[in-house]
């Protein structure tokens, strides 16, 4: 019955291990940066053969991940109706936006698989934080995911979405500068010290951060309110100091070090 309150007990299948330790510099989605990895063990507590769950896996590409936002605040009381950060405070409803604030916190994100190692995905766009419980994994099928199928009679001008999301994202038209310094502590950084876990090279992290910045990571409400105050991300194992100049459009990459974790 409608009426019925019912709640349902779910246990993650797994964690997700990633270097986004902070919502700070997490992509929004996964497809704003290839290079953001992280791996995913099924736990022992399961199955008697954790990596029986993962066979036939690796001949599908991608993967869809349920997940739960398990950061949200727990004094953050749900709304109808929440500020996107592409609409600068517009309000719209809940349902119309991937908002990790809705009454069930459950979110969904599609990840490509590079690998699989017994019981552990190796994934790449990925756009979660370290630690999030996973609730299940799903293989991404083009023919089913797609909402056409491309066949005689579909017609594609079915599928439509707000133009607040098909126009240019706010941050694609922001360059990205690194002070002469600050590219010094990075080439240092990577080629003299082992600060790589996920990524591979100096080209690589460069990218990364590019992409990071580029799509501006900022809340409306840091972007608002917090202009004249200094952005701080983590990319692999590297802490990055950076500037938002938003009548330029520029973001500036001041101070590079080695992520040391808080006690």
């Amino acid at each position: 019955m409608a009426d019925v309150v019912e709640k349902f007990i779910f246990k993650p299948v797994g964690f997700i291990e990633s270097w986004f330790k902070t919502k700070n510099g997490t992509p929004r989605q996964s497809t704003i940066c290839s290079s953001c990895r992280g791996t995913l063990t099924i736990s022992k507590s399961l199955f008697n053969n954790p990596e029986h769950s993962l066979d036939s896996l690796k001949d599908f590409s991608h993967v869809w991940l349920i997940f739960i936002f398990h950061k949200n605040s727990p004094f953050h009381s749900e709304k109808s109706k929440v500020s996107p950060p592409r609409l600068n405070g517009i309000r719209v409803g809940v349902f119309s936006t991937r908002s990790p604030h809705r009454p069930n916190p459950i979110g969904l994100t599609l990840a490509k698989v590079d690998k699989i190692e017994g019981a552990t995905l190796h994934l790449s766009n990925i756009d979660l934080l370290d630690g999030t419980p996973v609730l299940d994994i799903k293989p991404y099928i083009p023919t089913y995911d797609e909402a056409t199928n491309k066949q005689e009679g579909d017609n594609p001008s079915e599928i439509c979405v707000p133009s607040w999301i098909s126009n240019t994202a706010i941050g694609n038209e922001l360059k990205i500068r690194f002070t002469p310094s600050a590219h010094l502590q990075l080439t240092q950084l990577v080629t003299s010290r082992n600060c790589l876990k996920y990524l591979t090279n100096l080209s690589e992290v460069e990218s990364t951060i590019t992409q990071l910045l580029s799509a501006d990571p900022r809340s409306v409400y840091r972007r608002e309110n917090c202009k004249d105050r200094l952005y701080y991300l983590t990319v692999d194992e590297i802490h990055i100091t950076c500037w938002f100049d938003d009548e330029e459009k520029i973001v500036e990459v001041l101070k590079v070090k080695k992520y040391e974790p808080r006690n």
